[in-house]
């Protein structure tokens, strides 16, 4: 085909960059440890850290996976919302940022 010009990226390592930029995963993952442990269904032994470890593995290549295979199926049927997709993701993180912002102020207060 001219005029389109050839990209020869290899995929695998374009999402491992993406997830390393990802910085969402690190506080949501030490949140969700921290959650768990408080309950006492988390420990930090090698076993549960391995285990959450793999199982956070596990289901996010499962879910991305299925997002890849059905993304024409989701954006058809979600029509508008994926158009306004980082519009939305960047109302939500300015809420929770200006939420931890307060309660940051607050607690200090205290």
């Amino acid at each position: 085909m001219e005029g389109i010009p050839s990209k020869k990226q290899n995929p695998f390592l374009t999402g491992i960059t993406l997830s390393l930029l990802n910085m969402f995963a690190i506080p949501f993952f030490c949140g969700i440890a921290v959650l768990l442990e408080s309950f006492k269904l988390f420990g930090f032994d090698v076993f549960s850290v391995i285990s959450f470890i793999s199982g956070s593995v596990i289901g996010t290549y499962y879910i991305l996976f299925l997002y890849g295979k059905f993304a024409k199926t989701i954006q058809k049927r979600t029509g508008k919302l994926t158009k306004d997709i980082n519009l939305i993701l960047s109302i939500l993180t300015a809420f929770v940022a200006l939420f931890s912002l307060i309660k940051l102020i607050y607690g200090s207060m205290t």
